[in-house]
C-alpha cells in the first residue's frame, strides 16, 4: 500500500524509416529516371563510387522489360509495408527490421520492480536532506528512515532507535518522536506509520479539512477499525451517533 510501484505498459506502433520510403520511391521510377538519380547521388557525394564488376548498361529491350515489371516491384513494396519494424516503447530507437529482440528485454518488468524498492529509501533521504532541519535532526531522521521496512511501515520501536543514537550523542525520546512526526508528513502518504491504522489517519490527515466525511473518517481509522473491516454498521452508528449517510461516506473514505 505504501511502496511506490511503477506501472508498466507495452505499445506497438508502426513505423515507416526515411530508408524504407527512399527505397519504396526507388522501386517505382522508371529504369532511365533511377539511374538518373543514381547518377545526382554519384555527383553530389564524393564519398559513393560505382563498382564495375555490377554495373553494366541494359539495352532497349531490358529497359522496356524493367518498366512493364515495374507493377510487381508495387506489388513487393506493399508486402514489404506489413513486415515493418515496430518500435520498442522502452528504448529511444527502433529496432532495424530483420534483428531479434535480445532477452534481456524480457527481465525488464523485474528491474524496474527492484528499482522502485530502493528508490522508496532514496526518495525519503531527498525528501529529508532538502528539509529545514539542522544537521542533528537530519541524522535522526536517516536513523528513522533506516528502520522502515520495505512497506514503509516502522518495525522498529522508538526505544530502539533511540538506544542506537545515543552511542553516539545523547539525544531524547522526545526529539525521536518530533522527527518521526516531521517524516510522517512525507511522500508517500502514511510513511513512517507503525500500524494500519496509524497509516490510514496519516493519510487522512493530508486531505483538506473540508473534505465530508475527513473527521469521522480519522475517528473509525483510529478507534473502530475492526468494524469497519467487518462492515458492522449497526455497532458504529450506536457507538458514533451518527446516520447511516455520513457513516457511508466514511466509510467509503477509508475504503479510498
Amino acid at each position: 500500500m505504501l511502496k511506490p510501484a511503477l506501472q508498466l505498459r507495452l505499445g506497438q506502433q508502426l513505423t515507416m524509416t526515411p530508408q524504407l520510403q527512399q527505397a519504396i520511391k526507388l522501386l517505382q521510377l522508371p529504369v532511365l529516371e533511377l539511374q538518373a538519380q543514381v547518377q545526382l547521388a554519384l555527383e553530389s557525394n564524393v564519398m559513393l563510387e560505382v563498382e564495375d564488376e555490377e554495373s553494366q548498361e541494359l539495352t532497349p529491350l531490358e529497359q522496356e522489360q524493367a518498366v512493364d515489371q515495374a507493377p510487381d516491384a508495387d506489388e513487393g513494396t506493399r508486402e514489404e509495408e506489413v513486415s515493418v519494424e515496430m518500435v520498442d516503447p522502452w528504448d529511444d530507437t527502433s529496432i532495424p527490421a530483420g534483428e531479434k529482440r535480445t532477452n534481456d528485454d524480457d527481465d525488464r518488468p523485474l528491474e524496474f520492480a527492484d528499482e522502485a524498492e530502493r528508490d522508496l529509501h532514496q526518495h525519503l533521504i531527498w525528501q529529508l536532506e532538502t528539509s529545514p532541519l539542522d544537521p542533528r535532526q537530519v541524522w535522526i531522521g536517516e536513523a528513522i528512515i533506516d528502520a522502515l521496512n520495505d512497506d514503509g511501515y516502522l518495525t522498529e520501536s522508538l526505544a530502539d532507535i533511540l538506544a542506537s543514537l545515543t552511542t553516539d550523542l545523547p539525544v531524547t525520546m522526545d526529539e525521536v518522536e518530533q522527527i518521526l512526526a516531521y517524516v510522517q508528513t512525507f511522500d508517500p502518504a502514511g510513511i513512517g506509520a507503525r500500524s494500519v491504522s496509524e497509516c490510514l489517519c496519516l493519510q487522512l490527515s493530508q486531505l483538506e479539512a473540508e473534505t465530508p466525511g475527513r473527521d469521522l473518517a480519522l475517528r473509525l481509522a483510529q478507534d473502530h477499525l475492526q468494524d469497519v473491516a467487518d462492515r458492522d454498521v449497526a455497532t458504529l452508528r450506536r457507538a458514533l451517533e451518527v446516520d447511516e449517510e455520513a457513516l457511508q461516506e466514511a466509510m467509503a473514505l477509508i475504503q479510498g
